[in-house]
């Protein structure tokens, strides 16, 4: 009993702190877009800033949310069966691997960078391709610190530790408003906006390295990633980190259909979906991150019934919590958005292709935020392929469903789709879920 109460109090101090930093993130991050919403409006101008800075972001995220889930259950692994100078030199060498990973990816993008844009943004004309690729070159090399930050926030999340690690969702965007301001009145703004992007990566890499320097790790450069080392992170990123590819792609596929959709069609989408993600990173994310130790703990106690109803408390908790929002969304979507983007040259067509966007999306809200405490039930049992195969037919789903529903209704198809296919997904993961449970 005891156990029991300090885990959850642990778990319940952390979500609070991780929330409150998320939501802290959260408002730089609609401030960042109330900015760009009022400076450029929703036209070819912001789609070229918002396809140029995709693929980098993109990136981001994929090592962000393709990795943590399924490192931090290696890491409390590791940590407890290795001796601390072992332990040390293990993240010393995944260090060094994310540096490498970042520099070649980086190189890529900046030899690619004109095929990329072709790809993403097909609608765009020349002009706009043009601008596109400047501002892709500009923020690439963002790429040279995601891998290690990723590597140092699981580390931190892997000792509960999620403090700093929550302000990544602060710092960039903070940074990008800075940058904002002082070019304000410039024509290049977008291009002090891939600075600012840039400049706030850097930044959070530096106070990160700082954080994981108090927990007694110390960095050694002569420590190289092994052959057994890499079985390791192999069986235990691969499949998660391919399956996120798989899903972090289709935003780019859904911007490339926005961009065909109607004139502003990729501005309009992001803005929907950037309302939508930031209500379902600070609820689900948050609660997946901070729970995500405490279910690995449950499993490799052998203690199930703790563990199921750990789920279904935090999966009620979040019906409760999401339910009044979506009803709000229902009724009120096109108030939301003017409230957010509607000043400068955000104008009211602006805000009905935009509200019409996020309505469709807004109904799924439940659904996306109870996806990622799930798929944190798989990640801690080991069952990476699981959590593939299931990315895997959520995104053939999505994608199909896209392309379809684009073609047919416009750009709230995409919104649609992304519904249906949501809904596919939780349902498959349910059945996943109970079925790994079972086997205990």
């Amino acid at each position: 009993m005891l156990f029991k109460y300090r885990v959850n109090k642990i778990w319940q101090s952390s979500t609070k702190k991780v929330m409150i930093l998320t939501c802290f993130g959260m408002m730089f991050g609609f401030l960042m877009d109330l900015l760009l919403a009022a400076r450029l409006g929703v036209n070819e101008a912001t789609d070229a800033y918002i396809v140029a800075i995709s693929l980098p972001i993109l990136i981001d995220t994929v090592t962000r949310e393709g990795t943590q889930s399924s490192m931090t259950p290696l890491l409390v692994e590791q940590k407890a069966n290795l001796q601390p100078d072992e332990f040390h030199n293990f993240t010393s060498r995944l260090f060094n691997l994310g540096i490498a990973i970042g520099i070649f990816l980086t190189l890529v993008i900046e030899i690619l960078a004109p095929l990329i844009v072709m790809f993403i943004a097909p609608g765009l004309s020349a002009g706009g391709k043009a601008e596109a690729l400047s501002i892709l070159r500009l923020c690439a090399p963002l790429i040279l610190f995601t891998p290690c930050i990723t590597v140092m926030s699981v580390l931190l999340n892997s000792q509960k530790r999620f403090g700093m690690v929550a302000l990544r969702n602060a710092i960039a965007p903070a940074t990008v408003v800075l940058f904002m301001l002082l070019a304000w009145r410039q024509t290049n703004t977008t291009s002090w906006m891939a600075l600012g992007y840039l400049t706030g990566f850097a930044f959070f890499f530096t106070i990160l390295f700082v954080e994981v320097r108090k927990t007694g790790f110390r960095h050694q450069w002569t420590q190289w990633i092994s052959r057994d080392d890499l079985k390791t992170i192999y069986q235990a990123v691969s499949l998660p980190t391919l399956g996120f590819v798989l899903r972090q792609s289709l935003r780019l596929i859904e911007r490339s259909l926005a961009s065909i959709a109607a004139v502003g069609g990729v501005a309009s989408y992001y803005f929907a979906l950037r309302i939508f993600s930031a209500i379902q990173t600070l609820i689900g994310s948050s609660i997946a991150t901070t729970g995500l130790p405490t279910i690995t703990e449950y499993i490799l106690a052998g203690q199930k019934y703790k563990l199921i109803t750990f789920l279904r408390r935090k999966i009620t908790k979040i019906f409760l919590v999401t339910f009044p929002i979506v009803l709000t969304v229902l009724f009120f979507n096109k108030p939301l958005v003017a409230l957010v983007y509607g000043r400068g040259v955000f104008d009211g067509n602006a805000v009905e292709q935009t509200a019409q966007v996020f309505l469709w999306l807004g109904l799924g809200l439940s659904i996306d935020c109870i996806i990622p405490i799930l798929q944190s039930t798989l990640y801690a049992n080991k069952r990476y392929e699981l959590v593939f195969n299931n990315m895997v037919i959520s995104t053939i789903a999505n994608v199909a469903l896209a392309y379809i529903l684009a073609n047919l209704i416009g750009l709230i198809g995409l919104a649609i789709a992304v519904l249906i296919s949501n809904i596919i997904t939780i349902v498959n993961l349910i059945y996943l879920n109970r079925k790994v449970l079972k086997a205990h």
